[in-house]
């Protein structure tokens, strides 16, 4: 039996690197779902607006299409700049 499933590869860069405002920068995909982790890990992970990010992100590790990417990349940092992390 064949599935088609796409070969998820979150190494894949950001449409952009991601400064943070302790310096960090975010340039992959990995390294954008690390920091949703550590910054909305410990709070309510069912909020429509981190599940949106969620899907957005694994969207990308999917497809590795720029779109996807650059949907991904502008989700994370609408996210980050609301928790003044960016």
């Amino acid at each position: 039996m064949s599935t088609n499933r796409h070969r998820v590869n979150y190494r894949r860069k950001l449409a952009r690197p991601l400064i943070l405002r302790d310096g960090n920068t975010l340039i992959t995909l990995r390294d954008a779902a690390n920091i949703l982790l550590y910054a909305f890990g410990s709070t309510d992970t069912r909020s429509g607006t981190l599940d949106h990010a969620s899907r957005q992100l694994l969207a990308a590790a999917e497809s590795g299409k720029g779109a996807d990417i650059a949907a991904a990349t502008d989700e994370i940092e609408t996210l980050l700049r609301g928790r003044q992390l960016l």
